[in-house]
């Protein structure tokens, strides 16, 4: 079969056609930067620039006389450096909340107080360890509670938080002796 010369001019023209609507939507090329982190799956927590869990922070509590005290809750220490209690979590996710609990064995009549430890008889009688947030030490925390902070993120993601023990008597007369407690400290981050 022949194509004549004018079928064959109708054909090409055709096909240019074709081919340049399939080319005429403009198009536009870039690139595009995906950016992330990934960090711990826990926080670095230290109590008193110590790292929690390696060996056990020390907290000073001062030294005091039995005279220092007076009633039933009689509060004495939590200043000039004695019972500062700064706990540090660094490399922590940006944003969320830090549930933070202090437990440990309360006294028997306030669950805000901790005992003293057992020092074989050698130890205080009649007082207790109470904790505060910051320097405030009209309220205390109670023990053995989960307490919830947010956490604000920055360049750093390091969250800060200062408490303050002290002792308190826990009945008219403190009897002298060893004044240790024991507490734990749990921090959950979400």
């Amino acid at each position: 079969m022949k194509l004549t010369e004018m079928t064959k001019i109708f054909l090409a023209t055709l096909g240019m056609g074709l081919g340049a609507s399939t080319f005429a939507a403009p198009s536009q090329n870039g690139i595009v930067k995906l950016q992330g982190t990934i960090y711990s799956s826990t926080c670095t927590v230290t109590v008193n620039d110590q790292l929690l869990g390696n060996g056990t922070p020390i907290v000073n509590m001062g030294r005091y006389s039995t005279s220092s005290f007076g009633n039933t809750g009689s509060i004495v220490g939590g200043k000039n450096g004695n019972g500062e209690l700064k706990v540090v979590a660094s490399d922590c996710p940006d944003s969320g909340t830090v549930k933070m609990k202090f437990s440990g064995t309360a006294v028997s009549t306030d669950g805000n107080v901790l005992a003293i430890d057992s020092d074989g008889g050698k130890e205080a009688q009649n007082l207790g360890i109470i904790i505060y947030q910051g320097k405030d030490l009209n309220n205390p925390l109670a023990i053995n509670k989960e307490y919830i902070y947010n956490l604000t993120g920055g360049d750093n993601k390091e969250y800060v938080q200062d408490f303050r023990a002290a002792y308190v008597s826990t009945a008219d007369t403190v009897t002298a002796g060893s004044a240790n407690s024991t507490m734990n400290v749990n921090m959950e981050y979400n």
